[in-house]
């Protein structure tokens, strides 16, 4: 299945104000009713920085099996704590994983990703994975979930670079949580 962007169409204010002041109004092509002051520039598939985040959501939700099947044969690989456990279990807590980064980009809300890992990761440091570890699933995860960002070729170069920009963002975020996270641990230790 190929995750559409939402169309939308462009407004600029009449007449263009200097370049400095330009402002831009996108407008969702479902409730297409132009402002009395504004012109039609151009129907495009370059949705408003608010709607990334649903698609990206979409996005992976579509590959979320892949995605954690992806994700958690290196975890497998790269971490003794999933090594010795069955595949499926490890896909299992990837899935999990994907779903609250998916709701995550739906709702801007980074606060769901940072309670999943504070439940989860600080049990696995606790356990003796490595917050390292952990940092380098992310970038496994990153190249996986921008692979398939570049490959929706539906997309105008101009949504593909946002989508990108906001999963790196996001990606940043995990990052520093991670280190967060990680650094709260080592100080509690005895």
């Amino acid at each position: 299945m190929v995750v559409e962007p939402p169309p939308t169409v462009r407004y600029l204010p009449k007449p263009l104000p200097r370049r400095e002041n330009a402002t831009a109004l996108l407008w969702d092509s479902a409730r297409l009713t132009v402002p009395a002051d504004c012109a039609i520039i151009g129907a495009m598939h370059t949705p408003p920085a608010a709607a990334t985040g649903p698609w990206l959501a979409a996005l992976i939700q579509t590959h979320l099996d892949d995605l954690a099947a992806g994700l958690a044969a290196a975890a497998r690989r790269q971490m003794p704590l999933y090594r010795d456990l069955d595949p499926a279990p490890v896909q299992t807590l990837f899935v999990a994983l994907y779903q609250v980064l998916a709701q995550a980009f739906a709702t801007d809300d980074v606060g769901l990703v940072r309670t999943y890992l504070e439940q989860v990761t600080s049990v696995r440091i606790r356990d003796g994975a490595s917050a390292a570890a952990f940092i380098q699933l992310v970038s496994i995860s990153d190249a996986a979930i921008d692979q398939l960002i570049q490959g929706a070729h539906s997309a105008s170069p101009q949504y593909v670079a946002d989508a990108l920009r906001h999963q790196r963002a996001m990606s940043n975020t995990i990052r520093l949580i991670l280190s967060e996270i990680n650094l709260r641990l080592l100080n509690r230790a005895p």
